[in-house]
């Protein structure tokens, strides 16, 4: 069984959606570490949990250095060891409920990001692999967010219960972020469509 290290965005929604279908999805695991999008993040993990009847375990993690991931530039966003800290979290957890997998959402355009890359992919997941028997897994590590988009229509993603700003003015996405300038609904022109759609991951 499959738990999912969600955060209420695309690519982890997404994860939700294929592990569910598949009929393997354990349980969803949100971490809250003082982000600033923390509780629009949290508010889209009730959301998908309770629509799909699917149980969400919150866990309260403060992490330092967020104030680059806080910011509304376009640039990389750098909070040293985030994913290393969440992967041990999830891996704590998967263990206590005697899940088989921890999936998490790393794509191909997040390889600008040390902990999104096959590199620290592999160191990670043989680490954990030693140390709990469990498998991490990155089903969209090679897919960019255009190919997780279209895959996410695909499975029935609903966009709109999706969130995607990581800096939020209130409950309204900021317009300028990273994530905000790459997502459909802020886009000046349509996403462009691929020839052929993406196969589904192994």
């Amino acid at each position: 069984m499959i738990v999912v290290l969600f955060s209420g965005g695309l690519d982890s929604t997404t994860l939700a959606h294929l592990a569910q279908v598949d009929n393997k999805l354990h349980s969803l695991l949100f971490v809250s570490y003082g982000q600033a999008a923390g509780h629009k993040e949290y508010g889209a993990a009730i959301d998908f949990a309770q629509r799909h009847r699917v149980k969400l375990e919150h866990k309260i993690l403060p992490i330092h250095g967020l104030t680059l991931m806080n910011g509304d530039d376009l640039g990389p966003r750098v909070v040293a060891g985030r994913n290393l800290i969440l992967l041990s979290i999830a891996s704590n957890y998967a263990a206590s409920v005697n899940a088989t997998e921890i999936w998490y959402g790393a794509t191909a355009d997040d390889h600008e990001y040390y902990d999104c890359t096959p590199e620290f992919f592999a160191a990670a997941s043989k680490l954990i692999k030693s140390d709990t028997g469990i498998d991490v897994c990155a089903p969209l590590l090679y897919r960019s967010k255009q190919e997780v988009l279209l895959f996410a229509l695909e499975l029935g993603v609903d966009l709109d219960k999706v969130w995607y700003c990581y800096n939020p003015n209130g409950d309204e996405p900021c317009g300028t972020c990273g994530a905000c300038a790459i997502h459909p609904k802020e886009e000046k022109h349509p996403p462009r469509l691929f020839t052929e759609q993406p196969t589904r991951p192994a």
